[in-house]
């Protein structure tokens, strides 16, 4: 693997292990935590809330494999109510380091007067002002919101901040319909498809890229016109890491650098996140240590899940 391919992003594996240890040897990088909440809304007809339920469970699953069970929340239900949420995200923000990140799925039907955007929950509704204060109070600077619905387009402009991605299944809080946008961002996260550097990671930017062609695609099949436009704003979704592809299974041999691997390219995205905090000198300078490794201990682990030569047949050859 040359140093150039690793230049793409980041390497598959877990998150947590080894990540300590190896960040102690890069001066100014400290381990951040990444912190995932996930807010079901309401179904309001049993297929909705049937869908709701698998992508809820599906973002819950792919979370799992980004951080601790500890540091993902789930809301669902009747405990998705809007002072339940609220404070929460209260006490989250007691908790959080400016170097942190979280991530934001907002699944579920949203709503739009004109005035104001609505997440659908039990009781009163979550409003976009709501969600902005939450968001604003928070201490760590990296976010990432995805709201799945309709309407949820009226959270662009309300929402944006340097260091935050919003991705929304609409453009704008009129394309009211019912969306198609969820099941298609979950089906990035599992699809090799989606994975377009090849890395073994889904980053926010691929899994959007993904959904919004599949929503495309599905609405020309059916010669219908499309009610939802699916819309990224903010210019770091490629540093932010979804989902995970689940790996081939390994040689024994090169399980320990598996785990390596993996902290590795957890410290690089925590760098890229940080790159705007740096000069350039210096993010060239913690960075490219940290490729190199990755380079060399790509070609070990290559070179351990290679085949053994064929032993030669009776005539001396191989077969």
């Amino acid at each position: 693997m040359a140093v150039a391919s690793a230049l793409g992003g980041g390497v598959s594996g877990g998150r947590a292990a080894w990540l300590c240890a190896l960040t102690l040897g890069v001066p100014g990088l400290a381990a951040a935590a990444l912190h995932v909440v996930i807010i079901e809304g309401l179904g309001g007809e049993e297929r909705y809330t049937r869908e709701f339920d698998a992508e809820a469970q599906a973002v819950r699953q792919a979370s799992a494999s980004l951080t601790s069970s500890g540091q993902i929340r789930s809301f669902q239900g009747s405990a998705a109510r809007r002072t339940d949420v609220l404070g929460y995200f209260k006490t989250l923000s007691g908790q959080l380091h400016s170097n942190d990140r979280v991530l934001v799925y907002l699944i579920g039907h949203g709503s739009f007067d004109g005035q104001e955007y609505k997440f659908n929950i039990p009781g009163p509704d979550l409003t976009g002002h709501d969600i902005a204060a939450v968001l604003n109070a928070l201490p760590a600077q990296q976010q990432l919101l995805i709201a799945t619905g309709s309407s949820s387009g009226a959270l662009q402009e309300l929402l944006q901040r340097p260091t935050r991605v919003v991705i929304t299944a609409t453009r704008s809080g009129n394309e009211k319909n019912a969306t198609r946008f969820g099941a298609a961002l979950i089906a990035a996260f599992t699809d090799p498809a989606a994975d377009l550097d090849k890395n073994g990671e889904i980053s926010a930017q691929e899994a959007f890229d993904f959904a919004a062609r599949r929503v495309k695609d599905e609405y020309e099949r059916a010669t219908q016109l499309a009610s939802e436009h699916p819309t990224l704003a903010g210019e770091r979704a490629s540093r932010f890491t979804v989902a995970q592809l689940a790996p081939a299974a390994p040689a024994a041999a090169a399980a320990p650098e598996l785990a390596e691997r993996a902290a590795l390219n957890a410290q690089i995205e925590e760098l890229r996140l940080r790159k705007e905090q740096l000069t350039e000198a210096d993010y060239d300078a913690q960075l490219e240590p940290l490729l190199l490794q990755l380079a060399q201990l790509q070609e070990r682990i290559d070179a351990a899940g290679k085949p053994a030569p064929a032993a030669p047949n009776a005539r001396g050859a191989t077969p």
